[in-house]
């Protein structure tokens, strides 16, 4: 009888796991959310974030796709987050570059920068 009792609770706990997966951006497929980045005038910009390098604010856990458009002409960018282990390869006029990456789950504050111009061009990566 215990058996039968400890087999609904794993069933019941599963259930409430697959829902709240589904629930999830993305849901079942796990679709990631898209962070752009646009490089351009020497400074990142972000649709949607005000100013220039915005901060951006992930979720602990999360799937992204980060993207970094060059629309900087005769420049060449990359985006690096060292305390996140992320690195964009380096990106000329008009190309862009995706990396998928799974948000780690510890909450905190990261730099990012492009590393040929990183006094002009860095903002925070803040992990909610």
């Amino acid at each position: 009888m215990r058996v039968f009792a400890l087999l609904g609770l794993v069933l019941v706990a599963g259930v409430a796991c697959a829902f709240a997966y589904a629930a999830r951006p993305g849901g079942w497929r796990g679709e990631p959310r898209e962070v752009l980045l646009i490089a351009r005038d020497m400074a990142f910009t972000a649709p949607g974030e005000a100013g220039l390098n915005p901060t951006l604010r992930l979720r602990a856990g999360e799937r992204i796709r980060l993207v970094l458009e060059n629309r900087d002409p005769g420049m060449k960018h990359d985006v690096v987050a060292p305390g996140l282990g992320i690195r964009t390869a380096t990106v000329a006029f008009a190309a862009t570059d995706r990396r998928l990456i799974t948000v780690p789950r510890t909450p905190g504050a990261y730099d990012y920068f492009c590393t040929y111009h990183d006094r002009l061009m860095r903002g925070r990566m803040v992990i909610e």
